[in-house]
């Protein structure tokens, strides 16, 4: 098995660097698609009529505040 060996400060340094882009760059990118699909299930609600939402178990009164609240989840 070959592994690659750092020898210098410098290419220590940008792999640790290269490292904490890409798992940050996977994290934004799991929390970009996590807003999406808030925005859009808060959509969906309000297209909704208050029979469709007593329906699924919600109070129509409650429906406005899930666009503030699903834009927070993670």
């Amino acid at each position: 098995m070959h592994a690659y060996a750092r020898r210098h400060a410098t290419a220590i340094f940008l792999w640790k660097a290269g490292t904490w882009l890409h798992l940050s760059a996977r994290r934004l990118d799991g929390w970009l698609a996590a807003r999406a699909r808030s925005r859009e299930d808060a959509s969906i609600l309000a297209a909704m009529s208050d029979r469709e939402l007593r329906d699924i178990g919600l109070d129509p009164s409650r429906a406005d505040q899930a666009q503030w609240v699903g834009d927070w989840r993670l």
